[in-house]
């Protein structure tokens, strides 16, 4: 952070090029410090050595990469950084005239080797240090690992373990006051307008005649609206090794149907898009789900596409307006959309 680099500048009193040096200073602690680990191979090599050492000791369990630190900032502009271990910010007494700044881990971006593919990218994300209440009655901070389109619990042992075939790429640290200086309430999404047609087929293809009626602008969805939810998927093909990682076996929405449950128009769908793949399918999971080899391709497709952005945000639209859902498998079928 306060690095000192040397370099060759041009010097108009000597005209000729002289060695400068330069020293960065801090003047003020950020907010969030995002620290890249993985520049070269050296530095591989590094997280592995360091691995080894402490598999070598008596607490293989034991992790250097630490949870917290503590940042001390003078007014000369010196650094002091070290761990942190207590559970609040306060600034320790006769201190005052230097800025302290407590961060806590919140998120590992990690790099893990796999045979079958040019490596592979996975993130353990702690969600804003909020508490996670699990079926135990527990409360704890819970991390999440994001590994493509798998999302799931993980524990902390499991973020701060890194070996031989995964090391840290960036590591982020947040201020643990963060909360109390911004809002980071997650805001819903209820603009109607996202759930308008939007079609996204190459130019010159034009889709065959709408199998639905837009909303209309008489129409509104409110917490009483019923909806009937039928969601198609394809499976896509697999590059799985025997880590779990590369391009895991995953099911992807081909098509969403909603279709009015009340109202004059009553029984007619509202939103049916077909959802374009840029991955090599596997199979049509049903025979007569009306998705057809070339519906979800966009330079070829007749069908009304979308991108499955754009289906996952009318979902969200309508789930965030409180409307009703029915339909069967609901629950599976919301799981792939990370939908609780």
């Amino acid at each position: 952070m306060q690095k000192e680099q040397t370099t060759q500048a041009w010097c108009d009193q000597c005209s000729k090029y002289k060695t400068h040096s330069q020293t960065r200073q801090v003047r003020r602690l950020p907010d969030v410090m995002l620290i890249s680990c993985l520049d070269d191979i050296r530095d591989y090599e590094f997280w592995r050595a360091q691995q080894k050492l402490l598999d070598g000791t008596d607490t293989p369990s034991a992790r250097w990469l630490p949870l917290s630190i503590r940042i001390i900032l003078t007014s000369s502009g010196e650094l002091t950084i070290e761990k942190d271990t207590a559970s609040t910010a306060e600034v320790p007494s006769g201190q005052s005239d230097n800025v302290i700044v407590c961060y806590d881990l919140m998120g590992v971006v990690s790099y893990v080797e796999a045979p079958t593919v040019a490596g592979h990218l996975v993130a353990h994300i702690l969600p804003g240090g909020s508490d996670y209440t699990r079926r135990k009655a527990e409360v704890i901070k819970q991390w999440w690992l994001f590994n493509d389109q798998m999302v799931c619990e993980c524990e902390q042992e499991e973020v701060l373990q890194f070996s031989d075939w995964r090391a840290p790429c960036h590591v982020c640290y947040t201020r643990r006051d963060l909360k109390d200086r911004y809002n980071n309430a997650i805001r819903p999404i209820t603009d109607a307008r996202l759930l308008q047609p939007v079609p996204i087929n190459k130019v010159g293809v034009q889709p065959t005649s709408a199998t639905f009626k837009p909303l209309q602008s008489d129409e509104d969805l409110t917490d009483e609206t019923v909806v009937a939810v039928g969601v198609e998927f394809v499976a896509l093909r697999l590059d799985q090794n025997e880590r779990g990682v590369g391009k895991a076996g995953r099911l992807s929405p081909s098509r969403i149907t909603i279709i009015r449950g009340d109202g004059s128009l009553e029984g007619v769908a509202f939103v049916d898009d077909y959802i374009a793949q840029a991955e090599q399918k596997v199979e049509f999971l049903a025979q007569y789900c009306g998705v057809k080899p070339g519906d979800l391709e966009p330079t070829i497709s007749n069908k009304p596409l979308t991108s499955p952005k754009a289906a996952y945000l009318r979902l969200r639209c309508l789930r965030d307006l409180g409307v009703k859902f029915v339909g069967y498998g609901l629950n599976s079928d919301f799981q792939v959309f990370n939908f609780q």
